[in-house]
């Protein structure tokens, strides 16, 4: 029993440190963002990383209810764990597609143009560039 205990406890805490983290490195590049350096590099993954962090916090629901009770969640309330982490997925995964296009409008809107090609330290489809001018295109990232 208390090996099952603290196997439970080791979870919750992994999961819940996982989504800390997230949320921490996410509110740090989305706060960038809005800064409007001359350059910018926009990847739609920090919104999504905010957001899938309270994903990884009811993951540490279900390790938290068996290190304090000693026993599994019951079906009918994880039934509702459940559920509710569908939800906060599904909106994890279609509020950056909404958020990039506010952004993207933003930012256009205020003189900065797109970038050809990848940003460095990125894979293709991940991230792109933005800047002020043509010249600052082909300066290194930060």
């Amino acid at each position: 029993m208390l090996i099952t205990r603290l196997k439970a406890i080791a979870a919750f805490f992994i999961f819940f440190i996982v989504g800390l983290g997230g949320i921490y490195f996410s509110i740090k590049n989305l706060s960038e963002y809005f800064e409007f350096h001359t350059m910018i590099v926009y990847s739609w993954m920090d919104c999504f990383a905010l957001l899938f962090s309270f994903v990884f916090f009811l993951f540490s629901m279900y390790p938290a209810h068996v290190a304090l009770c000693g026993f599994p969640m019951p079906p009918n309330k994880a039934k509702s764990v459940y559920k509710l982490l569908f939800s906060f997925f599904v909106i994890s995964l279609a509020t950056p597609v909404l958020f990039s296009f506010i952004y993207i409008n933003k930012i256009e809107s205020k003189g900065y143009i797109k970038c050809k090609g990848i940003p460095s330290g990125w894979m293709p489809g991940m991230a792109t560039k933005y800047a002020t001018s043509e010249l600052l295109c082909s300066k290194k990232d930060r």
